[in-house]
C-alpha cells in the first residue's frame, strides 16, 4: 500500500468514526476545545463559617446550591474541621452531613485585627481564583474597632491577595447579626468599600446582608441555625454569581428546619 493509500485509508477511518460516534451517543472534541478546571474558592472566615459539631455549616449549602446547579467548584483551604463545644477541640468529624466539600479558611475568633491566617500565606499556598471572606463581626464587637478601621483592614486584606495573585476575585461578606451595635452601619458601607476596592483586574464585590432573625436564625448569640445558613449562603451565591460563577440562588429559598443540634443523652 502507497503513503498516498495510507493516508486516504487514515482519513476514511476518520470519519467514520466522526459519523458513527453521535449514533453511539458519543461527543468528538471541537477543534481548539478546552475542559474548564472547577473554580477554585478559598472561604476565609471566623467561628460562623467554621461551625461547630452539628452544623451543617453556610459552607455546606454554598456547596449545595453549586452542585445543584451542575457547577464545578473547589472549596480550598488549610483546614475541614469544627470546634467541638463540648471539649473546645477541634475535630475532624461533626458535621450532620459530611457530604461536601469540606476544606475552609474559618477559624472560632478569628478577626481581621487579630488574623488567625495569614492571607498572604493561604493566597499564595491555595491560589483561589475567588477569596469569599467573612469576618469583622469579632472586630466590631470584641475588639473594639470602629466600621472605619474594619473598612480599613479590608483594603488590606485585598491588597495581601493581589501581592500573591494579582488577579484574584474578591467576595467581602456582609454581616448577619445586625442587633450588634456598629454591624447595620459596616453593612451599609460594605457596598461602597468594595466599588472602591474593585478593578477590572481583579474584582471585588459585596454580599449583601442576610438579616438574620436573633434566636430564629441563630441558635444563640451570632451562630447560625439552618435557615441561618441557608440565609448566609444565598448571599454568598449572589455575590458570585455576579462574578460570573454560577446562578444567582433559587428566590423563595428552600425550607429547612430548625431542630435540635444533636441527639438528647438519656
Amino acid at each position: 500500500m502507497t503513503h498516498r493509500t495510507v493516508h486516504r485509508f487514515v482519513g476514511v477511518l476518520v470519519l467514520a468514526a466522526a459519523m458513527v460516534a453521535p449514533l453511539l451517543g458519543v461527543e468528538t472534541p471541537q477543534a481548539g476545545a478546552q475542559t474548564s478546571s472547577p473554580v477554585r474558592i478559598l472561604i476565609l472566615g471566623d467561628s460562623v463559617t467554621q461551625g461547630s459539631v452539628g452544623d451543617w455549616t453556610w459552607r455546606y449549602r454554598l456547596w449545595q446550591h453549586f452542585a445543584d446547579a451542575g457547577v464545578a467548584v473547589d472549596f480550598v483551604g488549610p483546614s475541614r474541621d469544627l470546634l467541638d463545644r463540648s471539649t473546645n477541640t477541634y475535630v475532624p468529624d461533626g458535621y450532620l452531613d459530611p457530604d461536601f466539600d469540606q476544606d475552609h479558611a474559618g477559624r472560632w475568633g478569628n478577626a481581621l485585627g487579630f488574623p488567625a491566617f495569614s492571607v498572604d500565606d493561604l493566597v499564595a499556598t491555595y491560589q483561589p481564583d475567588v477569596l469569599v471572606e467573612l469576618l469583622g463581626v469579632n472586630d466590631l464587637h470584641g475588639l473594639g474597632a470602629s466600621v472605619e478601621d474594619v473598612d480599613r483592614e479590608l483594603g488590606e486584606l485585598v491588597a495581601a491577595a493581589r501581592q500573591q495573585r494579582p488577579d484574584v476575585s474578591v467576595v467581602l461578606g456582609a454581616l448577619g447579626s445586625d442587633w450588634i451595635p456598629q454591624v447595620p452601619e459596616f453593612n451599609a458601607q460594605l457596598p461602597a468599600v468594595a466599588a472602591q476596592l474593585d478593578s477590572s483586574g481583579s474584582r471585588v464585590v459585596a454580599a449583601a446582608a442576610p438579616h438574620l432573625v436573633r434566636e430564629v436564625d441563630t441558635y444563640e448569640f451570632v451562630h447560625p441555625s439552618a435557615t441561618g445558613e441557608v440565609k448566609i449562603a444565598a448571599e454568598m451565591a449572589d455575590a458570585l454569581a455576579g462574578l460570573g460563577i454560577g446562578p444567582p440562588a433559587t428566590r423563595p429559598l428552600p425550607t429547612v428546619q430548625n431542630g435540635p443540634r444533636a441527639a438528647p443523652d438519656l
